[in-house]
């Protein structure tokens, strides 16, 4: 896709926001893979538990372990490990176990997510972005529009409830945002050119983007679904 499609999707799904608050630099740094959390070898309670529905459901929370974090077919350290999730990931809980249990020497409960139908360990998974990862990452919306910066580089630009999406990948480098699409979703792209893009942090829930002159804001989104 030429570089001016790719504009006219970012263009699209920005609008200008009337609020100016105090800017702060861009995070930067480099996500490394490590060790996954939640090893099964410290004390553990294994027993599956009966899930339980509660109003605060479906809840947007990320991955808080630097070693990444396991997802279990059931709430078990017995059960297979169906996925692993990256350090500051996005994800959407959908349940929440009846029964605490205490793994790797903490005391929390287990959370169902619908990706690939997992369960994650609570004491690995906050409710904010941790703080030494970059700020970009996570889902940002405006009306049906979204964007999704994931922990490995890559993102993804598409609308609610919908199949269309578009594949890229994404690199900070200080105030310069760089884009570079891979996929329209269907096809792969190859030789595909970069969208530079100057960017702004003005808190963690909102980013600044500059381009052609015009200023576009996006929000971070509370959108309870994760969006891979």
């Amino acid at each position: 896709m030429k570089v001016k499609v790719i504009l006219s999707v970012l263009i699209a799904v920005l609008i200008a926001a009337s609020c100016t608050p105090k800017k702060s630099e861009p995070q930067t740094g480099t996500m490394t893979a490590q060790t996954p959390t939640e090893s099964g070898t410290a004390e553990v309670q294994t027993q599956i538990q009966a899930p339980m529905e509660t109003s605060d459901f479906p809840k947007v929370m990320y991955v808080n372990s630097e070693n990444g974090l396991r997802g279990r077919a059931e709430p078990s350290t017995s059960s297979s490990v169906v996925e692993t999730l990256l350090y500051g990931q996005r994800i959407a809980t959908h349940e929440k176990g009846s029964i605490p249990v205490t793994i790797d020497g903490i005391t929390d409960y287990w959370y169902k997510i619908s990706h690939q139908e997992g369960w994650l360990f609570g004491a690995y998974l906050s409710t904010n972005l941790p703080s030494n990862v970059p700020i970009i990452l996570g889902l940002w919306e405006q009306g049906r529009d979204i964007f999704n910066f994931s922990p490995n580089h890559g993102y993804k630009v598409g609308r609610k409830e919908s199949n269309w999406f578009d594949i890229g990948k994404w690199e900070l480098n200080g105030n310069t945002l760089i884009l570079t699409q891979t996929s329209d979703g269907w096809e792969d792209i190859d030789n595909a050119e970069s969208v530079v893009i100057d960017i702004s942090i003005i808190n963690e829930n909102n980013i600044s983007l500059m381009y052609g002159g015009n200023q576009y804001n996006l929000i971070r989104s509370d959108y309870p679904y994760t969006f891979y």
